[in-house]
């Protein structure tokens, strides 16, 4: 038999807090990612007891990824490696990922 007896919830309840414990390890990865859009981030503050760790991106510059010669300018940031990517480069890091998956 279970001691918790006194505390009756409702599954409703139960599988909220249960969808919330879940889901609170991967929040707090999220709300450190800049990429993030700030409607995400401002949701995640909202609902889960998260602090942002700011981390400095430059909001444009040179694709990491070009050579010199090409020297691309962008404003896109590569979500998993927080760095500066182009246009022709997110394509290309959207076909490696599609070969070969992790």
């Amino acid at each position: 038999m279970h001691k918790n007896t006194k505390n009756k919830i409702t599954r409703l309840q139960f599988l909220k807090a249960l969808g919330k414990e879940l889901m609170q390890e991967n929040v707090k990865i999220r709300a450190t990612i800049p990429a993030v859009r700030l409607q995400v981030k401002s949701m995640i503050k909202k609902y889960f007891d998260v602090q942002e760790t700011i981390q400095n991106v430059r909001s444009k510059g040179r694709c990491s990824f070009c050579e010199r010669t090409r020297h691309r300018k962008t404003t896109k940031v590569c979500s998993t490696c927080v760095k500066l990517i182009c246009r022709d480069h997110i394509i290309e890091k959207q076909h490696m990922e599609k070969k070969y998956p992790v």
